[in-house]
This record gives structure tokens, sequence and C-alpha cells, in this order.
């Protein structure tokens, strides 16, 4: 039995490629182009582990502003103009809730489809620290708000 080393599943010896993610099983002098590239990513369900974490602590961080979303559930969906409330002082758009959402989009997407462990740990940096800014973005706008109410 050949083990995948992208996804982890058990294939037959005859496999060209793995049953479960269709990745092609090394020629034997591919070896050196492997190394070359960098170790394989960390499996799927490890992927999907280490993306939910970041989530989770970037929502346990929005706690203390959580009355918010008591108040106004559909608040939640605005998460990613933290990202503009990071950047200026200016009231976010609607634009900037459907860029952030397609940025995070984007950024899960290539996450869960990268094959190589350099590229896997770029991105992963890049949504810790968007998730970062979009915290501290929302203080930020929570804070100027409710500075204009008093």
């Amino acid at each position: 039995m050949k083990r995948c080393g992208y996804c982890g599943r058990e294939n037959t010896d005859e496999a060209a490629a793995c049953c479960e993610c269709g990745t092609s099983f090394a020629a034997p002098n591919a070896g050196a182009e492997e190394t070359a590239w960098g170790e394989p990513a960390p499996a799927r369900h490890s992927k999907l582990a280490l993306i939910f974490t970041a989530w989770g602590l970037a929502l346990l961080a929005m706690l203390p502003i959580g009355a918010l979303v008591f108040l106004n559930p559909l608040i939640i969906y605005a998460l990613p103009v933290g990202l503009w409330g990071s950047f200026t002082q200016k009231e976010p758009k609607s634009w900037n809730l459907i860029a952030g959402w397609a940025f995070y989009a984007a950024v899960v997407t290539v996450l869960l489809k990268a094959k190589r462990r350099p590229l896997f740990v770029c991105l992963y940096v890049v949504l810790v620290l968007a998730l970062i800014l979009n915290v501290s973005g929302c203080y930020k706008i929570v804070n100027a708000v409710g500075r204009d109410l008093h």
C-alpha cells in the first residue's frame, strides 16, 4: 500500500495517483525536484484545524464587543470591515465588506489547495496577520462609534 504524502490516504501499490485527492505519486527520480520545492503541506484535516483555530482565536478576541451581536445578529457579517478600520478613520463602505469576505475566501481556498509546506506557512501567516488587523480594526470602529454616540 502507498500512503499519499498530501492527504495521508492509503492507496494500492499500482495507483499512479491518490484516489482521495488526486495527487500523483512521484517517480523514483523525482526526489531531487521535491526537495527543491519543499516538504508536502499538512494533511487536509490538519489544515482545517489550523484555519478553524485562527478564526476561533479571532472570534474569542472579539468577545468584549460581542454585545453588539446580541443587539443586531447580522453584524457578524460585517466582521471583515475591521480590515478597513485598521488603516483609516473613514466609515467603511459596503464594498469593504464584500472585498474583505472575498479576501478571506481566497486565502482559505488557496490554503486548502496548497500542496507544499512553504506556501501553506506563508499563506497561514497572511491569514493570521489579517485576522489580527481585523480584530484591531473592529475595536477601532466600535470605539469611534461609541465616541460619536456620546
